[in-house]
């Protein structure tokens, strides 16, 4: 079977994030996004070089991205991307988005991100050229303000209904620093990724 890529166009979703650890609140919003949109398929892209986060990961770069393809081996329809990491991309996310489309220029691209961002948007570096290449796809999130920021088209986004997995990354990491026994740390992070953070000793 050939893999599912983007080259060959279709709509495709990309969801960008440290994922520091990845767990199931990541996974779900890729999952429902791309089923409910729908979308041919998401591409998860580890941040590499994190322009508003200095040496805050709890991991490298190369254990983000190996436990992200671990966690998505079996998640139809989600790819993992090392594009920052490969075109040593500076993180903001015009220059990642604008790398994606220059390599796959058939796709249709939609960024994935949670509504409780939306407000955040006037704060990114040159949304306006974000807009200009891939349109927003927006999980929504009860209790959060779901109006598009006035600056920017509304025909650039699309709302999703979505269930959010209400679990932080940074909760996860101070929980991993007593082990991988945590019932909280077990429900929420894949098994196969607890044995790859056991076996290397992360965020201990």
């Amino acid at each position: 079977m050939t893999p599912l890529t983007p080259e060959k166009g279709g709509a495709w979703g990309i969801l960008g994030g440290t994922f520091d650890p990845i767990h199931e609140g990541h996974l779900a919003l890729a999952d429902q996004i791309r089923t409910r949109l729908p979308l041919t398929g998401v591409l998860m892209v580890p941040s590499w070089n994190h322009p508003f986060k200095e040496d805050n990961c709890g991991a490298e770069y190369k254990h983000r991205a190996a436990m992200l393809e671990i966690a998505t081996e079996r998640h139809e329809g989600i790819r993992v991307s090392r594009i920052e990491e490969e075109e040593e991309l500076s993180g903001y996310t015009l220059d990642t988005v604008k790398a994606l489309n220059d390599r796959w220029p058939r796709a249709d691209w939609y960024f994935i991100i949670g509504s409780d961002n939306l407000q955040e948007l006037p704060k990114w570096h040159h949304t306006n050229e974000i807009l200009r290449v891939v349109k927003f796809a927006v999980g929504t999130r009860y209790g959060h303000d779901l109006r598009i920021p006035r600056e920017y088209p509304e025909d650039r986004f699309v709302m999703v209904s979505t269930e959010i997995v209400d679990v932080s990354s940074s909760t996860l990491r101070t929980r991993l620093r007593n082990g991988t026994d945590d019932p909280m740390v077990r429900s929420v992070i894949p098994g196969r990724v607890l044995e790859y953070i056991d076996k290397h000793g992360l965020y201990r």
